[in-house]
């Protein structure tokens, strides 16, 4: 419905289901919440699609979807400080998991290189990443880029060496990556 602009129609539906719903939380209901909050944005709905989007962030907190689509929605609204206190609590909640996310962390950090904050997106990349063992390569890969583009050209070299070292260590099926 979506992609044939037919957003009234999202909302409509997914307002006559949710009553039906069987849980109110986890990732699938947080990514119907994330797909209605867009449809009454179109719509010209923001209030009703950030009160959307803090529901999908209750219903599944260390899922980074909800909470970053809510981050972005506070910035289009030049509520930049609301939306760094979401993805503070957000990375908050995935220091107090028995593990930690190193793939949601690196979306955070994503997001704030896309709105040019290289400092934030580093340190949060830091929190990632160990020295002793590559945990997560695509964060270190960013990483990597990260101190590239910021003229850190030794931490950039050193993480790459890291990765090859990784790489190497795993086998062939990691050749592509080693190239």
């Amino acid at each position: 419905l979506q992609r044939a602009d037919e957003h009234a129609r999202v909302i409509a539906l997914v307002e006559k289901l949710q009553p039906r719903w069987k849980t109110k939380d986890g990732y699938n209901v947080t990514n119907v919440y994330v797909v209605w909050a867009k449809s009454l944005v179109v719509l010209a709905r923001p209030k009703d699609a950030e009160r959307v989007l803090r529901l999908g962030v209750t219903a599944a907190p260390g899922y980074p979807n909800p909470a970053l689509a809510l981050a972005e929605l506070l910035e289009g609204q030049r509520r930049t400080k609301d939306a760094d206190a979401v993805l503070a609590a957000f990375v908050t909640r995935l220091f107090k998991e028995s593990y930690l996310d190193t793939f949601a962390l690196g979306y955070i950090a994503e997001h704030y290189e896309q709105r040019k904050e290289p400092a934030k997106a580093l340190a949060l990349y830091l929190k990632g990443y160990k020295k002793d063992e590559v945990a997560n390569q695509f964060l270190y890969a960013s990483l990597a880029k990260l101190y590239e583009e910021t003229g850190n050209k030794a931490d950039a070299i050193r993480v790459n060496e890291q990765l090859l070292a990784y790489f190497t260590k795993m086998g062939s099926a990691f050749d592509s990556y080693t190239r």
